[in-house]
């Protein structure tokens, strides 16, 4: 299975985009080179499609984190609190983008014993 279209976190749908245009832009627009990016704009997360299948599975829940940082709004110093409260909004996202999920778990592939 592929990255999913979109990823709902919160009350908020983001489009999960590998479009190279779209990310060489962005990269200009911040000054920054990354593998993946939360626009929270633009509703969006741009994820470097260079990355091998189990690279974007991290790298994309990294950036529903962010996600989920931002429908908090809380500050980052307080992790544990922030642990605390995302248990809710995580949970929540899981539930509800299923092919988020099997992407993230690789349901689709082979176990590596195989």
């Amino acid at each position: 299975m592929g990255l999913p279209d979109e990823v709902v976190i919160g009350p908020l749908t983001y489009r999960v985009t590998t479009d190279r245009a779209t990310i060489n832009q962005a990269a200009v627009d911040s000054q920054l080179t990354f593998y993946a990016n939360i626009r929270f704009g633009e509703t969006d997360i741009l994820i470097d499609d260079k990355q091998t299948p189990a690279h974007q599975r991290m790298t994309l829940l990294h950036e529903v984190l962010h996600g989920c940082f931002h429908v908090t709004m809380l500050d980052k110093k307080w992790e544990e609190t922030a642990v605390r409260l995302l248990t809710g909004p995580l949970l929540d996202t899981l539930r509800r983008n299923p092919d988020l999920v099997a992407f993230l778990l690789a349901i689709d592939e082979a176990p590596a014993d195989a």
